[in-house]
C-alpha cells in the first residue's frame, strides 16, 4: 500500500495553501486588545452589522474575559492533544474492531451522533412523502386530469363537429342564411 501513496496535485493543493495564508492573514486582523491587537475586521465590517448595533447596543468585554476565554480554550486544546497522544501513542491504542462491544459515548461518536438518522427522520422522509403525496395526487389527477380533460373534450366535440364540414355547398349556404336571419332577428330585437 506504501507506493501507492502520494501528494495530491497542485490543483488541489494550492488552494489550501492559498486558503491557509488567508486564514492566518485573517486572523491577525482581529488579535484581541488584551494583546495588544485592534479590531480590524470588526471595524471593517462595522458597517455591515450596523443596524443590529443599533437595536442591541455594542458589545465589549473586558481584558480579564479575554483571557480567561483564551485560557480556557488553550488549556482544553492542550488537554485533548495530551489526551490523545496518551491513549494512542503511549499506550498503543488502536481503535475496536467493527462489531465490537462499544462504550455509549463510543457508540454515540461511532454513529456520529444519530444526526444523519434524526435528519432523515425529520426532514428527509416526510418531504418523500410530501413529494409522492403531490405526485400521485396534485400532479396524476389535478395537473394531469385537467391537460388531458381539455384534450378529451376537444377531441369528442371535434368528432360532432366535423360532421358540419361535410363539403355540401348547399348546406354551407342554408348555415350562411341562417346565421344571417339570426344575426338580423338578434339586431331587431335589440332596438
Amino acid at each position: 500500500q506504501a507506493n501507492h501513496l502520494h501528494e495530491s496535485p497542485l490543483s488541489m493543493t494550492l488552494p489550501l495553501i492559498i486558503l491557509a495564508v488567508l486564514s492566518a492573514v485573517g486572523g491577525f486582523l482581529n488579535v484581541p486588545s488584551a494583546l495588544g491587537g485592534n479590531y480590524g475586521l470588526g471595524e471593517f465590517l462595522a458597517p455591515v452589522f450596523a443596524d443590529s448595533v443599533s437595536h442591541t447596543g455594542a458589545f465589549h468585554l473586558d481584558h480579564s474575559t479575554e483571557y480567561v476565554l483564551m485560557a480556557a480554550s488553550a488549556i482544553a486544546a492542550l488537554a485533548m492533544a495530551f489526551f490523545a497522544y496518551r491513549k494512542y501513542v503511549t499506550n498503543h491504542e488502536v481503535p475496536q474492531p467493527e462489531g465490537a462491544k462499544m462504550g455509549l459515548l463510543t457508540k454515540l461518536s461511532y454513529n456520529k451522533f444519530y444526526v444523519d438518522e434524526i435528519y432523515d427522520a425529520m426532514v428527509v422522509k416526510p418531504l418523500d412523502n410530501l413529494s409522492v403525496f403531490f405526485h400521485r395526487i396534485v400532479d396524476r389527477w389535478l395537473i394531469d386530469g385537467l391537460v388531458n380533460g381539455v384534450g378529451r373534450l376537444t377531441a369528442e366535440s371535434g368528432k360532432y363537429l366535423r360532421l358540419l364540414q361535410s363539403g355540401n355547398v348547399g348546406f354551407y349556404l342554408f348555415m350562411m342564411v341562417a346565421g344571417i336571419v339570426a344575426l338580423l332577428i338578434y339586431g331587431v330585437m335589440k332596438f
